[in-house]
């Protein structure tokens, strides 16, 4: 193999790497567009260079001719390439030559493949490749060839003129431009070998491939860039995000609260007589006990102080519960027994029950869920107190609330039902909407139902709600939290 054609193999080669480049780079990145056509382009380089190797190699006339139409035809794809890069990589409209270039290559293509003869005159002309001193075959031209070949020069002037004049569009413009220059001496030195006016070895697939891999370490750049912002934006709307999101969680604690006074407000005069009834029998003891403490016999004085114990102990509890209830301070997620929580209510319901119905507990026992103990508390609070007020006063020995806690279906399960007079048809679709009017009675108002819907789904679960005329069932599934995760959680008595 001659040299001039190693040297034109090794040229084909770097222009396919740089074709096979951005290829890879367009399927990262489909809508830089840039690097497509800078592929096609660069295809057209490999197949240019494929056809000068082919030329160093004829020996005959026909060989020659075939290898010089590859290397023609390679034009179009380098042209249509390149001018649709341009406009896609300076996002600016091509100039009237850019625009006719396609147009332009297609016909300087055709020609000689449709009709030999108005390329080629027939006669075999033998070249030199300088400095290698190689001697090759080239099929001679004809004075037409000639003109269409150096009417290419005004597009790469017009070419060059382009960039120079979208300069400020470019990051790098500086080694482009030697880039440029050093492509375009390429260009012109292969047409002139191509017209035999200069025995130099055709560089078109040399310069275009430095000036490909100029423009792909550009776009590269371009993107790398682009990454940087998109890091930059993606930390910034995390930290807006995160802080959003703490603000919202802020206000939904805020929203919990004042619906669990709202509820708490609507149970005070019970649970001022559930307080009052104690402290009044407590304090009817100790006075019992301060005016014949010297007189009445220890086993008597036992029992007295024990029930005043007892109903020290209630006060004890049903505040406790007030307090805890009424704190506002957020607490850490971890794992909480649902049966722990629905005893801790009991306490506070009790008095609202004992003028509206009896309260039934069956707590199964239930993995534990993955919550705020206090806000579980209050969807407990909610629904039970929404139980008894769908329950008229006066009759408690025919009414039933019924709390229920089991494990079904990889779910726990927490039921609430009262066989009230049912919830109408028409609120069902605003039963958990927050800025539903509360309905009339009977039944009266909701307290909470949008928040305890909230709270729900707060902790990755749903509540589904029943009705008929004998009664209204609330339903709550959690999921479970991992055994791993529940490690050391007592279990309730």
């Amino acid at each position: 193999m001659a040299a001039a054609s190693l040297v034109s193999a090794t040229f084909a080669l770097l222009a396919l790497c740089a074709a096979g480049l951005n290829v890879w780079l367009f399927a990262q990145r489909p809508r830089e567009s840039a690097h497509l056509w800078l592929a096609v382009a660069a295809a057209g380089a490999v197949w240019l260079g494929a056809g000068y190797g082919a030329l160093y190699e004829a020996d005959t006339l026909a060989e020659a001719q075939r290898a010089q139409l590859v290397a023609l035809t390679a034009a179009l794809p380098i042209v249509i390439g390149f001018s649709r890069f341009t406009t896609a990589f300076l996002q600016t409209k091509a100039g009237p030559l850019l625009r006719a270039a396609p147009i332009y290559t297609l016909a300087f293509v055709l020609l000689p493949t449709v009709y030999p003869p108005f390329f080629f005159s027939g006669e075999i002309v033998e070249r030199r490749v300088e400095p290698f001193g190689d001697v090759y075959l080239q099929a001679g031209l004809t004075p037409a060839a000639a003109v269409v070949l150096v009417l290419f020069l005004p597009l790469f002037a017009e070419l060059v003129m382009h960039y120079l004049r979208n300069r400020d569009r470019i990051e790098g413009a500086r080694p482009l431009a030697f880039a440029m220059v050093f492509w375009a001496v390429c260009a012109t030195t292969d047409i002139l070998a191509f017209l035999g006016w200069m025995p130099t070895i055709h560089g078109m697939a040399l310069g275009f491939s430095s000036f490909t891999f100029l423009f792909t370490a550009l776009l590269m750049r371009r993107f790398v860039a682009a990454s940087s912002r998109v890091e930059a934006s993606a930390e910034a709307l995390a930290l807006e995000v995160e802080e959003r999101t703490r603000q919202l969680r802020e206000k939904d604690l805020e929203l919990a609260h004042g619906a669990r006074m709202a509820t708490v407000g609507a149970l005070a005069a019970g649970l001022a007589h559930e307080i009052n009834d104690p402290i009044a029998f407590a304090s009817s003891n100790l006075n019992h006990l301060a005016g014949s403490w010297r007189t009445t016999d220890v086993e008597s004085f036992e029992e007295v102080l024990g029930e005043t114990r007892d109903g020290v102990e209630r006060v004890r509890r049903v505040v406790s519960e007030l307090l805890r209830l009424a704190r506002r301070a957020e607490t850490p997620e971890g794992p909480v027994d649902l049966r722990a929580v629905v005893a801790s209510i009991l306490p506070i319901v009790q008095p609202e029950a004992r003028w509206r119905a009896r309260i039934a507990t069956q707590l199964d026992p239930v993995p534990p869920v993955r919550g705020e103990e206090r806000l579980l508390g209050q969807v407990v609070l909610n629904l039970v107190v929404n139980a008894l007020h769908a329950i008229p006063e006066g009759q408690p020995e025919r009414y039933t609330v019924r709390i229920e806690t089991r494990f079904r279906e990889g779910l726990v399960v927490l039921r609430v039902q009262d066989d009230g007079p049912g919830i109408p048809v028409e609120a069902l679709p605003h039963l958990f909407d927050p800025f539903a009017p509360p309905r009339a009675e009977p039944g009266g108002a909701e307290f909470g139902l949008a928040v305890t819907h909230q709270l729900v789904v707060r902790h990755r679960g749903r509540i589904d709600v029943e009705t008929s005329q004998n009664g209204t069932s609330f339903t709550v599934e959690l999921p479970p939290v991992p055994l791993e995760d529940a490690e050391g959680l007592e279990a309730s008595p």
